[in-house]
């Protein structure tokens, strides 16, 4: 199964596949989309993650190289629309044009996986609060 960029995004940032064409977004993951954004693009410079996209709005699908997300000079990354640009806006990204770029569902997934939910969170902070307090010096 192939995620979107939003999709991904949005699976990174709140452990949820939520669509942003589909107005699935929620208003909180707005502060969390340039850190995705970065997560993301390390993912697929390391090799994690294979980025697939169109070199035109209407061409088939084919593999986004890897190197775009290497170079130093300015940070790029996959927007929630699925282009290729630049993380920050006084930088512009003007190498090779890559359109909507989507996502294997399972190598997402795999590299970032779903945080536990807060019952589970929220379970291990009363059981450390409880620990630290029997703990007698």
């Amino acid at each position: 199964m192939r995620w979107t960029a939003s999709q991904a995004l949005a699976q990174i940032i709140s452990g949820k596949p939520y669509k942003l064409e589909d107005r699935e977004w929620k208003l909180e993951m707005g502060p969390a989309i340039a850190d995705a954004q970065k997560r993301l693009a390390r993912c697929i410079a390391q090799g994690q993650v294979q980025a697939m996209g169109r070199r035109t709005r209407h061409a088939a699908l084919e593999k986004v190289p890897a190197d775009i997300f290497r170079i130093t000079d300015i940070e790029v990354v996959i927007s929630p629309h699925g282009d290729i640009v630049s993380l920050r806006p006084h930088q512009v990204y003007s190498g090779e044009q890559w359109y909507s770029v989507e996502f294997d569902a399972a190598e997402i997934r795999r590299a970032f996986p779903s945080a536990p939910n807060q019952s589970v969170d929220q379970w291990m902070l009363v059981r450390r609060r409880h620990a630290a307090a029997t703990v007698r010096p």
